[in-house]
């Protein structure tokens, strides 16, 4: 079956924090299903001759974020395309983790690591961008249920967050936040972000509003305490979201949509060939 139950899907062993999805929530996730996939999956320890690239993006998939959605599916399409082309030895897998908030019907949306690039972009473009209630959504949940991901140990692991809105908690924002004594499951997203840092999984974060501004900074630092100091990096487009929301089609401009991919794929460029470089790939 290609979607499973979240109670299968998530290891019985995960920290008490899961146990309160488990017990208040609804999701989807899939995993990938190609020959390919499956191979892999079926493999029993990873070998020297894998050159593996895993890239998930977590992104907000509240009522706000319809237009970033198809930029996202557009711009991941390009950087894909791109990686194909100047590095023919590496195998892509992507991955989506899209997240709204605890009031929400469906909290997650997720789809493992697979190969089938088609299919994943057709994934993302039905995606629904509704719900959310308050300004917070559940970043902390996300960024947790993206851990959970079946990351490859030796591959090359990029993360791509884009939300315009901070988490739950006080301390990460000044928005009105109906839990302002944060994440309700008790996760705390400091310790999530060193665990990214500290599997070397590279994050890049969308500056799109001033809203996640504290949370960055509080991300950044966090992140910093872990094994892989400066691999937490940001693209700033706050410029250039409040100049298109001025023009005709607004965020969906093609002003808006060709600064996005080109930010996207220069931090995209980058990070591949510092990690290729790194692992002497």
């Amino acid at each position: 079956m290609e979607e499973q139950n979240q109670n299968e899907d998530l290891n019985q062993d995960s920290p008490t924090g899961l146990d309160y999805y488990r017990q208040n929530h609804k999701w989807q996730h899939e995993i990938g299903i190609s020959k390919k996939d499956v191979e892999l999956a079926e493999k029993e320890q990873e070998t020297d001759d894998e050159r593996i690239l895993d890239l998930v993006l977590i992104m907000d998939i509240t009522s706000s974020m319809g237009p970033f959605i198809d930029l996202a599916k557009n711009t991941f399409k390009q950087a894909i395309e791109d990686t194909l082309i100047n590095y023919p030895e590496l195998d892509v897998r992507v991955a989506v983790v899209g997240y709204r908030d605890f009031c929400d019907k469906e909290i997650f949306y997720i789809h493992d690591f697979t190969f089938d690039l088609d299919k994943i972009k057709s994934k993302i473009s039905r995606i629904q961008p509704k719900g959310g209630g308050d300004i917070p959504e559940d970043v902390q949940g996300a960024f947790r249920m993206g851990l959970e991901l079946q990351w490859r140990k030796n591959s090359i692991k990029l993360a791509y967050f884009i939300a315009d809105a901070p988490c739950h908690g006080s301390e990460y924002h000044t928005c009105t936040d109906s839990r302002r004594e944060g994440n309700p499951a008790g996760l705390v997203l400091e310790d999530i972000i060193r665990e990214y840092s500290d599997r070397e999984i590279d994050v890049s974060c969308y500056k799109l509003t001033n809203k996640t501004e504290i949370m960055f900074k509080v991300m950044q630092t966090s992140f910093d305490e872990g094994k892989h100091k400066g691999d937490f990096q940001f693209i700033d487009l706050r410029r250039e979201v409040t100049a298109a929301k001025k023009k005709k089609n607004g965020l969906r401009s093609d002003v808006m949509v060709e600064s996005y991919s080109r930010n996207h794929r220069s931090d995209f460029s980058s990070r591949l060939s510092k990690h290729s470089i790194r692992r002497g790939w």
